[in-house]
């Protein structure tokens, strides 16, 4: 008997406070709520006003939709709590939830009791991204109402992404004083809002690789900013990111532009060089939530099927004609008319070739032919001779002054669109002439390299081939998304 009394006795000063209590006072923080449109404000941006949170269906006024901001003009929220303790209505008979300090009240408390109840007064706090932003403190609601408390501050050192405001409330303890003298509540009484929101300055961007040994075009696309985001509740999104592109044909195997040649004689033609161009811009299904630069709308021209934008979640939808009238943001180039060579077939040597004759202290003319687009450099006696010496490439002829009877060396190094590697030698010398190893019918790759991404491949030796395909007006694309990567066909604009 003595155990169980001793046991009876520990628990009541060390168990937990009973379930009921817990939910009660839960209850009791539960109460509270916020207004995020007090009478007499205005949100910025935009995006977290009353008119534009319904355009979006969102009637809630003490919760918001995430929007994206562009950081200027600087952001301002504006909120005014409610509870029934803040109010002298509510404080006098106070929610059954909501524990009083004493059940009743001390014959001291109740002679000192005023007249009537009295709110209680809260303090708030404005967190953004878990650090203290702004706060205020002993604050009564009628106060408040006056002027209501609110939060704003300098985003725009904000790293561009998700970021999170959380407004919380304290009703402090014994601040309110019910009918019959009782203070309440018993603890301080906290709820809270969070206000989610994206910064978004940089314009929509991606990595960009040139695939270029095929019929058609391919950039590899990697890195993509930003990444697409489901709109509340999944219905639809936010933004999605749209990315146009096309291409103009500059010159075929010949050096010409295009003129219109039939499909039959365009069919023989397998290389070319291209313009590449890529705009990279956002689109909505809620444009009331979005406060950015550039707000413009797709039209009839820029709404062929080489639009493609990615849905949240990866996948593609690339019926242009779907985007025309809906609205546009925060456009940019991504490639700005890039110089890329495209290939279907090996380089080969067409011809090389030295003088009739070598003479000492004269020139000594060294000309080649590939047929193929790429960069030439050379070599003689292994140092590096240019005839463009900004770009330290090589072109044909190359002209050497023979002051000397040594036996030289001159390397040609080929990098063509395919990523291919050659290289043919000619020694030459004043009593010796000149001689290759090079065949005319071409020579088997040495040696593969990784093109970088958007460098232009001139073509050195002034020789390309001709554009891609049959007949057509209007640019042709593809985007292909497979985790982190992005792959795009383009075809020439014909």
């Amino acid at each position: 008997m003595q155990k169980t009394r001793l046991a009876l006795l520990l628990c009541v000063l060390a168990c937990p406070a009973p379930a009921a209590l817990v939910a009660a006072q839960q209850s009791c923080a539960a109460l509270g709520a916020f207004n995020f449109y007090p009478d007499g404000t205005i949100n910025q941006p935009e995006a977290w006003t009353l008119a534009n949170q319904g355009a979006a269906g969102n009637a809630d006024r003490g919760a918001l939709f995430p929007i994206a901001l562009l950081g200027t003009p600087q952001p301002a929220l504006n909120f005014l709590p409610s509870h029934p303790l803040l109010t002298a209505a509510g404080a006098a008979a106070p929610p059954a939830a909501c524990a009083t300090i004493a059940t009743a009240p001390s014959r001291r408390l109740a002679a000192a009791a005023p007249a009537g109840a009295i709110a209680g007064t809260f303090s708030w706090s404005v967190a953004l991204d878990g650090a203290l932003s702004a706060s205020g403190s002993a604050v009564t609601l009628a106060a408040a109402t006056a002027t209501p408390p609110s939060w704003t501050a300098n985003v725009w050192g904000l790293a561009d992404g998700k970021h999170e405001l959380n407004i919380t409330v304290t009703v402090l303890a014994g601040s309110a004083i019910t009918a019959d003298g009782v203070r309440a509540p018993a603890t301080d009484v906290i709820f809270s809002q969070s206000v989610v929101f994206y910064k978004l300055v940089q314009r929509p961007t991606l990595a960009l690789k040139p695939l270029t040994c095929s019929l058609d075009l391919t950039l590899e696309a990697t890195d993509m900013w930003p990444e697409p985001v489901a709109a509340p509740g999944g219905a639809g999104a936010l933004w999605k990111p749209v990315y146009h592109v096309w291409g103009k044909f500059v010159a075929g195997l010949d050096g010409q532009p295009y003129t219109g040649e039939d499909a039959a004689s365009e069919a023989a033609q397998r290389h070319y060089f291209d313009l590449v161009f890529v705009e990279g811009s956002l689109t909505s299904d809620f444009p009331s939530l979005l406060s950015l630069a550039g707000n413009d709308t797709f039209n009839q021209q820029d709404t062929d099927p080489s639009w493609t934008y990615v849905l949240p979640g990866g996948a593609l939808n690339s019926d242009g004609a779907s985007l025309r009238g809906a609205p546009k943001f925060a456009g940019a180039l991504a490639w700005n008319g890039t110089l890329v060579g495209v290939q279907s077939s090996n380089t080969t040597l067409l011809g090389f070739n030295g003088p009739d004759s070598i003479q000492l202290n004269e020139y000594a003319a060294v000309t080649w032919q590939y047929q193929g687009l790429g960069n030439a450099t050379c070599a003689i006696d292994g140092a590096r001779v240019a005839t463009d010496p900004s770009t330290g490439l090589c072109s044909s002829p190359l002209l050497r002054l023979v002051n000397d009877t040594l036996l030289h060396t001159l390397v040609v190094t080929f990098r063509d669109a395919c990523g291919a590697v050659r290289s043919d030698y000619m020694n030459f010398s004043v009593p010796g002439g000149w001689v290759t190893n090079a065949t005319a019918d071409g020579l088997p790759v040495t040696d593969f390299y990784d093109a970088a991404a958007g460098t232009p491949l001139r073509n050195s030796s002034k020789l390309s081939t001709g554009r891609n395909g049959a007949a057509g007006a209007a640019a042709r694309g593809l985007l292909v998304w497979a985790g982190a990567a992005l792959a795009v066909a383009v075809a020439a604009v014909l």
